[in-house]
């Protein structure tokens, strides 16, 4: 029993609660976490011709230890489809995008 109630807490992490930085808009880039993702690959970027504080490597969108590095959102009609802390690995920054997949 204990184990399926403890699956059953991972599901819906996984597919219904969604994620969001830990300061800066918080729940307001929430992105409905799917089944179907994309990525958006970047080789550099900038604001202002000076550069990001990126992030460090570590999840699905990085970490930022200090809570003050710059974060980077994809927005679709609005809506945070996707966000990061922008961590550079292998000379690239990677934002995963969450898709409709028709189910959430």
């Amino acid at each position: 029993m204990k184990k399926i109630i403890f699956i059953s807490l991972v599901i819906t992490q996984l597919f219904g609660g969604g994620y969001y930085p830990g300061y800066g808009p918080g729940q307001l880039w929430n992105p409905s976490v799917s089944t179907a993702q994309g990525w958006v690959i970047f080789d550099a970027i900038n604001f202002n011709g000076e550069a990001v504080d990126s992030g460090q490597e570590g999840g699905g969108t990085g970490v930022c230890n200090t809570d003050d590095c710059d974060i980077l959102s994809l927005m679709y009609n609005g809506i945070c489809v996707g966000w990061s802390y922008m961590p550079i690995t292998n000379e690239q920054i990677t934002v995963t995008v969450e898709l409709n997949d028709g189910t959430t």
